[in-house]
């Protein structure tokens, strides 16, 4: 389950021996309580299935009341933990834990496990997309948080403000509409908890799938059985 980190997570670290301990820069990717084991476990099978199944339903239950029919899911792309520059006012790097690219949209998905959210990072997400995403003042950019929360965190509620995210956001491009630009992110940024990726899966139909496929949901079903069931016990 640890391949997509080991893989893809560009931190320069490299995987604990085997039975070593939890120590100074031993990398979660070993670690049950992580968030990049879930994140690469969940999502490194996900890419696997025509993003039809699963993608457009969990769009639909975040973004409710929006249509995204017009989706080609023939330029489906996804990254995992995309290095993102900083800009002029930030000196920090920061990382997208899953960046999905289907023309003409994006989609930036902060996933949580068993830790909260946390304010100032949804801030400087929203002001790096505005920096490096603020085509079309991001009408097309969409940041969906990932959490174990049985409900929307309360901490969410801001970033429906657009007054609070133009307080977050550093005004650095020429003649970009910041308004405009700050009512869409508002109106872009929306969350999901584990729990509504379990019942996707669910609810995925076998009918007319290959073998492959099957097994591929198979072992996502037992996988949130157990990471569901251990963050329950721990909470």
């Amino acid at each position: 389950m640890s391949i997509m980190c080991e893989l893809f997570k560009s931190t320069g670290r490299t995987p604990c021996s085997p039975g070593s301990q939890r120590v100074k820069r031993c990398p979660l990717i070993f670690n049950p309580d992580s968030e990049d084991l879930l994140t690469g476990a969940v999502f490194g099978h996900l890419k696997l299935l025509w993003p039809e199944l699963w993608l457009q339903p969990m769009l639909e239950i975040a973004y409710c009341q929006r249509d995204f029919n017009f989706l080609d899911y023939r330029q489906f792309k996804i990254e995992f933990w995309k290095k993102i520059p900083a800009n002029a006012l930030n000196s920090a790097w920061s990382e997208f834990d899953v960046c999905i690219s289907i023309p003409p949209i994006k989609i930036i998905i902060e996933c949580k496990y068993l830790a909260p959210l946390d304010e100032d990072q949804i801030g400087r997400y929203l002001d790096l997309i505005a920096f490096h995403y603020y085509q079309k003042h991001c009408e097309d950019t969409y940041l969906l948080l990932l959490t174990n929360d049985k409900t929307e965190p309360d901490i969410l509620k801001k970033y429906r403000d657009t007054q609070h995210i133009r307080a977050k956001i550093n005004e650095l491009r020429p003649f970009v509409n910041y308004d405009r630009l700050c009512t869409n992110l508002a109106r872009n940024v929306s969350w999901l908890n584990w729990q509504h990726i379990q019942h996707i899966i669910e609810s995925i139909p076998a009918d007319n799938l290959h073998y492959s496929e099957r097994a591929i949901i198979d072992d996502l079903k037992k996988y949130f059985v157990k990471k569901l069931g251990r963050a329950k016990a721990q909470n």
